[in-house]
């Protein structure tokens, strides 16, 4: 908005409001830019929001072809996250390290890398399930399922004080002697 103020007979002078004058400026801005819009009869704006609910419980179920009709409390459930994870009784890096025998036809032609595995810890914490969900070589795919299978018995996880079975993921990596570690 413009203001006028008179001094004497030397005529007038325009002073604006700053405030008014910037508000002034993003009307006819926003202005521009609907006229804009609107003169492009076959632009047209599609907006998709998209949420997530979460459930107040902060555990998770694996469900399988075994075990879908499954509810918490049963017997054979299989939880994804537990109010305790199950934990390797010792250091697991160590274990791999010192346990792990390189397939000898895989160390020749230079094939390396990470396998992940899943396996089932159980309520004893014992392992069983044990799935190759990457693989990199047969042969390293199967020293990862040897290496697996002769680990000692894992803590359990627990949900409420109790142990329960818990699906959990093992990647195990395949370093050559001359290459740095992925």
């Amino acid at each position: 908005m413009n203001m006028l103020a008179g001094c004497g007979n030397k005529g007038s002078e325009t002073r604006t409001n700053s405030k008014q004058d910037t508000l002034s400026k993003k009307s006819s801005q926003n202005d521009s830019i609907s006229n804009t819009l609107n003169s492009r009869q076959n632009t047209e704006i599609s907006i998709t929001t998209c949420y997530f609910t979460l459930p107040m419980d902060t555990t998770r179920y694996i469900a399988n072809s075994e075990t879908d009709s499954l509810k918490k409390g049963d017997q054979n459930y299989i939880y994804a996250i537990a109010e305790e994870m199950p934990m390797f009784s010792g250091e697991i890096n160590d274990f791999i390290k010192s346990n792990l025998i390189y397939p000898q036809c895989a160390l020749q032609e230079g094939i390396f890398g990470k396998v992940i595995t899943q396996i089932i810890i159980e309520k004893d914490g014992s392992i069983s399930n044990i799935t190759i969900v990457k693989s990199i070589d047969p042969e390293l795919d199967q020293e990862a399922i040897r290496l697996i299978q002769s680990m000692p018995k894992w803590i359990p996880g627990k949900q409420h004080n109790v142990p329960v079975r818990v699906k959990y993921t093992l990647p195990v990596m395949f370093n050559l002697p001359d290459k740095q570690p992925l």
